[in-house]
């Protein structure tokens, strides 16, 4: 007939101000706190560190972090608010088109009715084989006062647009943004939103 014995294995206890350094793969319960930890072990083990780690339990310190992720979410929400309300006042996108092979100089049909206006846009032009498209992002900056126009236009492009605009002024302070275009096959975007006014 088998001998059937059955052994308690107890680990080290004790409250949490005195769990010790434990031996390498020790662990040690916390009576008070109810926190369980195991021994790193030695550098020459390989531990990265001498000390113990914590084996999370229900009764882990883990509040102070919840409540981060709590202010993170609520912090989340007001930023997707406020994303909201710039979207609201920078409406919709409008887009104007620039026709192909233009040479003289036309109006791509954006007024910029004050002393001093930018405008962010972005032009997207296919290609002759019509199997790639070349993008242009920039940032068009204006004054004009009484009909004399100063301006800057910088930008970047993936691939020459063949479009160049220009800033021309008309009656008053308003002034018009023209383009002309090399030939290519395709006519090009233009795409801007609402425009913003500097002092």
């Amino acid at each position: 007939m088998a001998v059937i014995q059955i052994s308690k294995i107890q680990v080290r206890r004790g409250y949490q101000e005195d769990i010790p350094q434990l031996a390498s793969g020790e662990l040690g319960w916390s009576i008070d706190e109810r926190r369980l930890f195991i021994g790193n072990g030695t550098l020459t083990e390989g531990a990265p560190e001498i000390g113990n780690t914590e084996i999370l339990t229900i009764y882990s310190p883990i509040g102070a972090a919840l409540a981060n992720i709590g202010i993170i979410e609520s912090q989340i929400t007001i930023l997707q608010g406020n994303v909201a309300n710039l979207e609201a006042a920078i409406g919709a996108p409008l887009t104007s088109a620039l026709a192909n092979n233009n040479s003289v100089a036309s109006s791509a049909n954006i007024a910029l009715p004050t002393q001093r206006s930018i405008i962010d846009y972005s032009i997207s032009r296919a290609t002759a084989n019509a199997l790639a498209t070349s993008y242009r992002v920039g940032t068009i900056s204006s004054t004009n006062l009484n009909g004399v126009v100063s301006y800057q236009d910088d930008y970047t492009e993936t691939a020459d647009t063949g479009i160049v605009l220009s800033v021309v002024g008309t009656s008053g302070n308003t002034a018009v943004i023209y383009y002309t275009s090399t030939s290519n096959t395709y006519s090009a975007n233009l795409t801007y939103y609402s425009i913003r006014t500097f002092a």
